[in-house]
């Protein structure tokens, strides 16, 4: 049912995502529009235009196909945009509306049109266009679009130095405002020296945060860096636990890497890891400090 609302995770790629339920926090408007998905594998939440509002939105354009125009019109009918959500008007009701509503600046709109344009999901695939719709939704503080935009400028090549800086710009923020992939991508970069400087104190920093918000990922990045001692002490008992906690998530490299260390820990220093397993509970959005804290500081557990 899931694959019918949207391909894939917009963050990570997967087909395996749920339908999300409404919090109290989400805005109204958004969520009559929209329905709330949330991936399994990167558990990240996104929202889809929801079936019953493309529906509606397509039977009001085919009975008032003129006022439609008219309202595009108004917007900017001139620009190559409005052109396109035109022409793709009778093929696809879910593309007009998002066109329009990007066009109104609502963030959510421009972030899935962004990710329309970068993907060619029913649309000409035009980078420029994706990069403008994300930038949009970027500098109105959408989080996800921040994100999107750095993989747009990384991912299908940036221009020049200064696109690359202000990927890496939109990463940060977006790191800094707790989106845990981001944290991953910027710790990875961090730790590769791809396009910063490399720092493997700022890496563990950023993978740590990831970590504590459960990403999987981040979490067997935490514990590799626990058993190398990159940006952060040698501590095999706190690797056992990173490598645990991935492993209880499916991450196949983490369930060797357990077995690995395990064989070089006491049967105490296998039994004090396993107790911090049990007790760790993820983060909320992730610290927005930078810290450093191990599974144990983090759930104030006491041993």
């Amino acid at each position: 049912m899931a694959k019918k609302q949207q391909e894939n995770c917009p963050h990570c790629g997967s087909y395996d995502i749920r339908p999300s339920r409404v919090h109290r926090k989400d805005p109204t408007l958004k969520s009559i529009i929209y329905s709330p998905y949330r991936c399994r594998n990167c558990r990240e939440r996104h929202w889809v235009v929801s079936r019953r509002f493309k529906q509606a939105s397509t039977s009001a354009l085919a009975a008032g196909i003129i006022s439609t125009i008219a309202i595009v019109g108004v917007l900017n009918y001139a620009t190559p945009i409005a052109t396109t959500s035109l022409n793709s008007m009778a093929e696809n009701g879910q593309a007009s509306t998002t066109h329009i509503l990007a066009e109104q600046g609502h963030a959510d709109a421009q972030y899935e049109l962004g990710l329309k344009y970068l993907k060619g999901d029913g649309v000409t695939a035009e980078k420029p266009t994706a990069i403008k719709w994300l930038a949009a939704a970027a500098e109105q503080g959408h989080s996800q679009a921040k994100q999107a935009l750095t993989n747009a400028y990384l991912n299908y090549g940036a221009r020049d130095s200064q696109e690359q800086k202000q990927a890496i710009q939109w990463l940060t923020q977006a790191a800094e405002e707790g989106q845990s992939e981001a944290q991953f991508i910027l710790g990875n970069m961090y730790a590769e020296g791809q396009g910063v400087i490399q720092d493997f104190q700022q890496a563990a920093e950023w993978l740590q945060q990831a970590a504590n918000a459960g990403h999987v990922e981040s979490m067997y990045r935490v514990g590799m860096m626990h058993v190398i001692g990159d940006g952060v002490p040698k501590d095999r008992v706190q690797a056992y636990v990173w490598f645990n906690l991935a492993a209880a998530e499916g991450n196949h490299q983490a369930f060797i890497a357990r077995s690995e260390v395990s064989q070089l820990l006491s049967a105490e220093q296998i039994t004090e890891a396993q107790t911090l397993s049990r007790e760790w509970q993820p983060s909320v959005l992730g610290s927005t400090e930078s810290d450093g804290n191990t599974p144990t500081q983090i759930t104030q557990v006491e041993h």
